[in-house]
């Protein structure tokens, strides 16, 4: 077996275990954690497919900022933990299940064309990277960093318990 083979199954089973933990999980920040997993998980199999770019993305948006802004709300919030119904479980276990019949239907029959080496208008990640950290940009990332700080800021204020 080929080494990329054996890393896709890694990461695949990586992937799906995490996905599994984060619906099995009873604490919020503990599937919040476990959600993160799935995300690295698949920024890891778009690596290996070859889209360097997506993975990136995949890494700073979701694995990154989704579950800190997550993290953030479970801690900020007066939530108590509730216990899940039993039937709630159930039918949720069938439509997963039959979703995933439904899908794997699909692939079982559909046929996809095999796909050639990108065109002449392929764009690198090289590319990508020089034109983020043009200087011409360099005020819109600091400001949104500011943004950002003062939401953190205002997100702790609000959640205070005691008055200033």
């Amino acid at each position: 077996m080929m080494w990329s083979y054996a890393f896709f199954l890694l990461f695949a089973l990586l992937t799906l275990g995490s996905a599994f933990l984060l619906l099995s999980l009873r604490k919020t920040l503990h599937a919040v954690f476990a959600a993160m997993g799935a995300f690295l998980g698949l920024a890891a199999l778009y690596f290996l497919l070859g889209a360097e770019f997506v993975a990136a993305v995949q890494i700073l948006v979701y694995a990154g900022a989704v579950t800190i802004l997550a993290a953030f709300g479970v801690m900020l919030s007066r939530h108590r933990e509730e216990g899940r119904t039993t039937t709630g479980e159930i039918l949720g276990l069938v439509s997963a299940l039959s979703f995933f019949l439904l899908v794997a239907a699909f692939l079982w029959k559909a046929r996809f064309p095999l796909l050639g080496a990108p065109g002449e208008g392929f764009v690198r990640l090289h590319d990508i990277g020089e034109l983020a950290f043009d200087p011409a940009y360099g005020l819109a990332v600091v400001l949104g960093g500011l943004l950002l700080a003062l939401a953190l800021i205002g997100a702790v204020l609000v959640a205070r318990e005691d008055e200033p």
